[in-house]
């Protein structure tokens, strides 16, 4: 953001634009102006008028009549305040009038003293001037009758530029009235400059480190420190800065005309006749202008006199070296930063100032000694100064970049034809150097440090010839029917069918803290780091959704929310630190059911219980929505799954998830006491092993026959290897279920007996052969593959 004065601005370039007209035109040019405000609250009926006479109040000490020549009338006012004396210049408010806070001055009576108006002082009219406190002086030569509101330059307006990072031109005065200028064709007019003679200064300057590229330092005697001149103030209120003193003021002045920072150091305070700039080669505590002591890591790029440090180069002056009233000599700064030094400073030190604000966007190269010219002609003529003389080090060298640009490749850009002399004009306009036929030749203004490329070229021509005037065209492309992914049609469905079974969705953030990665048995070691996280609690990315999935349940059950079911579809982060390339970004789905339910089933007045098979029917009609016929669950160890009622799930031999009862010891790690069934899938590997592809087969004529079939089999037999084991034996065999498993009496230990009903069909008739072929064939596999004997 920049404040800009519309006053102040048309100092140097003469516009005869309305501020609402100019913010318009540097909008739609992209130069955003925010909004548009009053430099000041209204002031109405402020005159300025001489002090004639001045005597004591007869009945209050304090207090003194005055009689005051506002440029038609002699008036009596009574006034408080003990700095006037007659000659004076002030501003008086007349009756009638109306000062900031809607106060309105009328007629009065003081201690029985009639008053007509009231004598002003800078806080009445709303002013944080650095003044003698009492009544405002004016200069001797305010013309009398004056509006105190032409007379200060109150009447502007601030236009607030919303910028962005490449614009750092605009920081500026000088910046935004060339920008006006090329916009408007209006004469840019610069500020004058020191132009007497300058001898070398006593004072020597070393530069040690490649983050700075030039120094100047002027030293300058005679100084006259005092408050700034009231317009000086005026202008630096206007831009949102506090006055201090005339010696400061004139470089925070300066700053806001050129946009390059500069610094006052006293003389008296600097133990040595020498600046040296260098990085610090171990951390040290610093007092800076604040009065703070910080500590300075080390590396920072600072400015010392040799032997002890005077600044933090690029952010903020020291203490010890500060300008004070006192100070008759300084020595003035001006240099050009490396913007990644100044910011990495102002990152170590979380301290950012108006100064650093420039210096890290990159400041314009030729306005180093411009700046300080600029500051010592301004030092000269309104402190007394005398310059003693000028140091300089470093590369104050300027090679702009040469720029090929056709005007071809603008109209395929931008698709009009501008005229060659018409893309020389703006590229003119805007300060730059045109040579060349074709391609032009072009070679930025040293204020432009975005200008770089053939492309940022074309964007200034269409900026300065108007978007308004580049015709609306349709592409002349073919067009095509949009749709969906493969991928997200299959994650659309997925959601579809969880919310269809009252599933909620949940959304959380990808990062979660050390602690949830502990509490779920995760290695934190193995996740990944944010770099500049906002707490502890949101620091490592998650290599797991279950982390993500307990903190929602620990949050709904401490609020007594019934009927815990919801899933998350969402990434994952695999890596390890440090990374050599970008982390695994993989999609995950977790469902997550609560077992109890307080709430009663609308139909049979029954609570409703989720269990294992709740989850599992969840995961078969998933696969069957995905159509993916071949996969199993099987047996597997997971520490945060209850060993007896979990398992891994596979396609085709390939694990893409686990799916069971959350283990009893992890849900105290949550301070869950109830059952929590989860089912997590790798839903990349999902997608690839599901179709599009649908196999449609014709509804068989002929009845089906079903025979039941007892085998005892080992206890750790996992039952669907005996399903899988009937169903490979032929396709006639349609359907096998296990309806009964029992042990006890009439079984021997160690082992079980399960009961499978065995579905028979076919295109034709089965025949009694047929049937008692299959049922001895699949009894036969089974003894085979299981050692599984016919129960008796």
């Amino acid at each position: 953001m920049m404040k800009i004065s519309y006053n102040w601005l048309k100092e140097y370039v003469k516009i005869d634009l309305s501020p609402e007209e100019l913010a318009e035109k540097l909008t739609k040019a992209g130069v955003v102006v925010e909004h548009i405000s009053p430099a000041f609250e209204e002031i109405k009926g402020v005159v300025v008028a001489e002090i004639l006479e001045i005597e004591k109040h007869p009945d209050a000490d304090k207090l003194s009549v005055t009689k005051v020549n506002n440029g038609s009338e002699v008036l009596q006012v009574v006034c408080g305040a003990d700095n006037i004396k007659v000659g004076q210049k002030v501003p008086l408010a007349q009756i009638g009038s109306v000062l900031p806070g809607n106060f309105k001055i009328k007629k009065s009576k003081i201690r029985g003293v009639e008053s007509f108006g009231m004598l002003c002082s800078a806080d009445e009219l709303g002013l944080e001037l650095n003044v003698e406190d009492g009544i405002l002086i004016l200069p001797k030569d305010t013309p009398l009758g004056l509006e105190i509101s032409e007379v200060l330059d109150l009447n502007d307006n601030i236009l607030l530029l919303d910028l962005t990072p490449n614009r750092s031109d605009c920081l500026s005065l000088l910046g935004v009235a060339k920008e006006v200028a090329a916009l408007t064709g209006a004469e840019f007019v610069p500020p004058n400059l020191y132009d007497g003679k300058i001898n070398p200064s006593t004072f020597s300057i070393r530069i040690e480190s490649s983050e700075c590229k030039n120094y100047i330092g002027g030293e300058i005697s005679n100084i006259q420190v005092a408050p700034s001149p009231i317009w000086l103030q005026i202008k630096l209120l206007k831009a949102g800065l506090r006055p201090i003193n005339n010696v400061v003021d004139i470089t925070n002045y300066v700053m806001l005309e050129y946009g390059q920072p500069l610094h006052a150091f006293d003389r008296k305070k600097i133990h040595t006749t020498e600046i040296v700039v260098k990085n610090i080669t171990e951390e040290m505590e610093f007092k800076t202008l604040d009065e703070q002591i910080r500590k300075i890591p080390q590396g920072t790029l600072m400015i010392t006199d040799g032997i002890n440090p005077l600044a933090i180069a690029g952010v903020m002056g020291g203490a010890e070296s500060e300008v004070d009233w006192d100070t008759e000599e300084i020595i003035l700064e001006s240099a050009y930063f490396q913007g990644d030094a100044v910011r990495r400073s102002v990152k170590g030190l979380n301290l950012r100032t108006e100064a650093s604000a420039r210096f890290e966007k990159s400041v314009a190269p030729l306005y180093v000694k411009g700046a300080a010219l600029r500051a010592i002609k301004l030092l000269v003529d309104l402190c007394g100064a005398k310059l003693v003389g000028f140091s300089e080090e470093g590369d104050f060298s300027y090679n702009p970049l040469s720029i090929e640009i056709s005007p071809q490749k603008v109209k395929d850009y931008l698709g009009l034809t501008i005229e060659k002399d018409e893309i020389i004009r703006i590229l003119k306009d805007l300060g730059c150097n045109v040579e060349g036929k074709e391609p032009l030749i072009v070679q930025p203004p040293h204020h432009r440090v975005d200008l770089s490329l053939e492309v940022d070229l074309i964007e200034e021509i269409a900026r300065i010839y108007g978007y308004d005037n580049i015709p609306a065209t349709l592409p002349t492309v073919v067009t095509t029917v949009g749709k969906n992914s493969y991928k997200d049609k299959v994650y659309t469905k997925i959601k579809d069918l969880l919310i269809g079974y009252g599933v909620n969705e949940v959304i959380t953030y990808p990062f979660i803290s050390p602690d949830s990665f502990v509490k779920c048995n995760l290695e934190p070691d193995m996740a990944i780091p944010l770099a500049n996280p906002l707490g502890k609690e949101n620091s490592l990315m998650r290599t797991s959704l279950l982390p993500s999935a307990l903190n929602c349940v620990s949050f709904n059950i401490n609020r007594h929310n019934e009927r815990i079911q919801f899933f998350e579809l969402g990434k994952v982060y695999l890596g390890k630190m440090p990374l050599e390339n970008l982390p695994d970004e993989r999609d995950s789905l977790i469902v997550i059911l609560q077992a109890e339910s307080k709430r009663e089933h609308w139909l049979t007045g029954k609570e409703r219980r989720n269990d294992f098979y709740t989850i599992k029917g969840i995961l078969e009609s998933l696969f069957s929505l995905c159509n993916i016929i071949s996969w199993e669950i099987r047996k597997e160890e997971n520490v945060n799954y209850h060993p007896g009622r979990s398992g891994a799930i596979f396609i085709q031999g390939e694990k893409v998830g686990f799916i069971g009862q959350l283990h009893p010891a992890l849900m105290k790690n949550w301070e869950v006491e109830d059952e929590i069934y989860s089912l997590e899938l790798d839903l990349s590997l999902i997608v690839k092993h599901s179709s599009e592809q649908y196999n449609y087969k014709s509804i068989v004529k002929y009845p089906v026959v079903k025979r039941d079939l007892a085998v005892v089999v080992d206890e750790d037999l996992p039952a669907n290897q005996l399903i899988k084991g009937i169903k490979e034996i032929s396709p006639i065999i349609s359907k096998a279920e296990i309806f009964d498993v029992y042990q006890g009496k009439g079984i021997e230990e160690g082992k079980k007996s399960i009961a499978i009903s065995i579905t028979l069909q076919k295109n034709g008739t089965l025949t009694d052969e047929e049937i008692n072929f299959f049922i001895n064939k699949a009894l036969q596999s089974l003894e085979e593959k299981y050692n599984a004997k016919l129960r008796s």
